[in-house]
């Protein structure tokens, strides 16, 4: 990333946040997560997990 921001595959965002693999695919799929595929692999970056977690309900 040009910023140095660090990204994450599906598998370590379901286990920071403690989900499920399959709850963070819904949440790329409605768009809640902005994600890359690169190579055939989807990343997230980090800088979207805290914003995310920072949104007020």
């Amino acid at each position: 990333m040009p910023d140095g921001d660090r990204v994450l595959r599906i598998k370590e965002v379901a286990r920071l946040l403690r989900f499920s693999e399959k709850t963070v695919r819904r949440m790329l799929d409605c768009g809640q997560l902005p994600t890359v595929k690169v190579r055939g692999v989807f990343l997230i970056r980090w800088s979207d997990v805290q914003r995310l977690l920072k949104k007020p309900d």
